[in-house]
């Protein structure tokens, strides 16, 4: 929209439908993990470790309101 429509950051209001949540959002797959830690960068912050089976958890709704956050838009 800032891109397209010119729209100020400030001016957006957006909003998360039901999505998948940390706890089944899980792989033991390094190479699905890199997609997205070489977009997002501090991956202890939305990523968890289960130590038991090996595998991680990725927490989408703290990466997508983090985005929100750093361009201001609530």
């Amino acid at each position: 929209m800032h891109e397209k429509f010119n729209s100020k950051y400030s001016d957006i209001i957006a909003c998360v439908g039901p999505s998948i949540k940390k706890c089944c959002f899980t792989s033991e797959d390094e190479e699905f993990k890199k997609i997205f830690t070489n977009i997002w960068n501090d991956e202890k912050e939305y990523i968890e470790y289960e130590k038991n089976s090996n595998r991680f958890h990725i927490d989408l709704s703290y990466v997508i309101k983090k985005d929100f956050l750093k361009l201001r838009i609530t």
